[in-house]
């Protein structure tokens, strides 16, 4: 990775979560990652949070840890 590479997570608990990683991991300078445990969120730049149901993403938000 160089120094103008970034990633950017996908929050991958509930949504489109491979339509938003593909669309981000086909972005130049951009590295795709999914993110489902708190320990992934110190590896990114940004996150993408796929649609869904609010009160289900933040249940599962909860569950993971996140």
């Amino acid at each position: 990775m160089s120094e103008l590479d970034i990633r950017i997570g996908v929050l991958n608990v509930q949504g489109a979560v491979s339509e938003h990683f593909d669309h981000v991991k086909s972005l130049d300078g951009v590295q795709a990652v999914l993110v489902k445990h708190k320990e992934d969120l110190e590896e990114i730049d940004g996150l993408v949070l796929p649609g869904g149901e609010s009160t289900t993403i933040g249940k599962l938000i909860k569950k993971f840890g996140l």
